[in-house]
């Protein structure tokens, strides 16, 4: 199968050198990691939970946490109004 001399393991390594050949394996290998990504992105967010009492629940949170951060901002200005 291999030569004592490497030619073989030369000659496929010299073929990695061609213009063309380095180019299409650098469009396979762009390929597979934007593949990769794009698994990786579709498995993280499939583990979040995506029932509707949970879509409910965030968005009563996200109400929550605004108005509270509003009720601060009144305090605080209600508090700069008065050692005016």
């Amino acid at each position: 199968m291999t030569n004592p001399d490497g030619t073989i393991l030369r000659r496929r390594l010299g073929m990695l050198t061609r213009p063309r050949t380095r180019v299409v394996v650098q469009g396979v290998l762009l390929v597979l990691a934007l593949l990769a990504g794009y698994l990786l992105a579709n498995w993280w967010a499939s583990s979040r939970e995506t029932t509707a009492l949970a879509q409910i629940c965030a968005r009563v949170d996200y109400i929550s946490g605004l108005q509270q951060d509003g009720d601060a901002q009144d305090t605080t200005q209600q508090d700069f109004a008065m050692r005016s």
